[in-house]
């Protein structure tokens, strides 16, 4: 089986189905790992860089954001990396008013028994739940 690194546009089409024929090659490859033909990877630093377009660029809200990588995150047929720091972040991400990459930034920190080193007050804020 082949695996492929994926993008943040072969998301961004499948979510946004703003342009007709790269949306429906983005199904196709999601259909395609689903089926066991091929292996999509996602990498750690295409998750803020799908969240940043959609909020900044698409104008989407936290909730759509939200659920869009969550859907990525939890697809088991998508690999992807530290998928286990990527689920806890996108909770406190949803549950707090902070960015995705502080939520990021506490998971890791969490999940290494580490505590974050930062001047941002909103880490002291996070409520876990």
């Amino acid at each position: 089986m082949k695996s492929y690194l994926a993008d943040s546009n072969i998301f961004l089409r499948l979510f946004l189905q703003d342009n007709p024929k790269q949306s429906k090659k983005s199904a196709s490859y999601i259909s395609d790992a689903k089926d066991g033909k091929i292996e999509i990877v996602v990498s750690s630093e295409i998750i803020p860089e799908i969240e940043y377009v959609l909020r900044k660029v698409y104008k989407a809200s936290k909730g759509v954001v939200i659920e869009h990588l969550s859907g990525i995150i939890k697809t088991s047929y998508i690999k992807v990396e530290k998928r286990n720091i990527w689920i806890e972040a996108i909770n406190l991400y949803s549950n707090n008013n902070i960015d995705l990459m502080d939520a990021l930034l506490y998971a890791e920190a969490k999940d290494q028994d580490l505590s974050v080193l930062s001047f941002d007050e909103d880490f002291k804020k996070i409520k876990i739940k």
